[in-house]
């Protein structure tokens, strides 16, 4: 009984993997996943959901009433995983600036069930939203493209890099939200990418939704090239 004990352990020293935000073992959580100790500390969206900005349908009307003062949204449908609001905004600062990677496998592994519930129909290509070439040279990578790899490997589904950036964009929390729709016109250009796309429903992958002046600037970018239909995926909307 020992021996088989021991055994017992010893396997599931192998099948279990640290939650990359309390570094806790738990057994049959994929790798680098939350454990579920974490993930109920995190500020989840739940249903109705608001499919104009992903978030929560507070009104009786389609759309949810932040939305209701803002334009109409050029995209088809909208996922968001959470508020943002702590833990959530601390993890993405995390994965954005201070290169911690591991948690694009995290979120694409705890998005993977909400993506195929939610988004109908399914893509058929995920899209990053592009960062300029000078911040990406500045920061070392681009959080949606690390983001976009992980949920390629979750759905699989091709990652398209269809958009390129035009300009180095200011950050969000500088500008008021007239300031952020002038600045993102004209921020996105086509690749030769794009021609793949006509006809086809594709997911807009971004980080966090505010104003959604960025996403709604990349999408109607898109729209150029004859896309069927945009879904847009973000990680928390603000």
């Amino acid at each position: 009984m020992g021996a088989h004990s021991e055994i017992q352990r010893w396997i599931q020293g192998i099948v279990s993997f640290p939650c990359p935000i309390c570094h806790n073992t738990t057994p049959d959580v994929p790798p680098n996943a939350f454990c579920p100790d974490c993930i109920r500390t995190f500020p989840i969206l739940h249903p109705p959901y608001c499919p104009s900005c992903g978030g929560h349908l507070d009104t009786a009307l389609n759309v949810c009433s932040s939305c209701l003062r803002q334009p109409k949204r050029p995209w088809k449908n909208a996922i968001a995983l959470f508020h943002h609001e702590e833990p959530i905004q601390n993890i993405i600062h995390q994965f954005k600036y201070r290169k911690m990677a591991v948690y694009a496998q995290s979120f694409a592994t705890y998005a993977k069930a909400q993506i195929e519930a939610r988004a109908n129909p399914m893509p058929e290509a995920l899209i990053p939203v592009p960062m300029h070439w000078f911040r990406y040279l500045s920061r070392g990578y681009n959080q949606t493209e690390l983001l976009a790899q992980a949920l390629r490997d979750q759905l699989h589904i091709p990652i398209v890099n269809a958009l390129k950036s035009q300009h180095i964009l200011p950050h969000q929390m500088t500008l008021n939200r007239k300031e952020r729709m002038k600045k993102r016109k004209d921020a996105f250009a086509l690749t030769r990418h794009a021609t793949q796309l006509k006809g086809k429903h594709v997911m807009l992958i971004d980080d966090v939704l505010t104003t959604g002046a960025t996403l709604s600037a990349a999408t109607e970018c898109l729209k150029t090239c004859g896309v069927g239909s945009v879904t847009i995926f973000v990680i928390a909307r603000r």
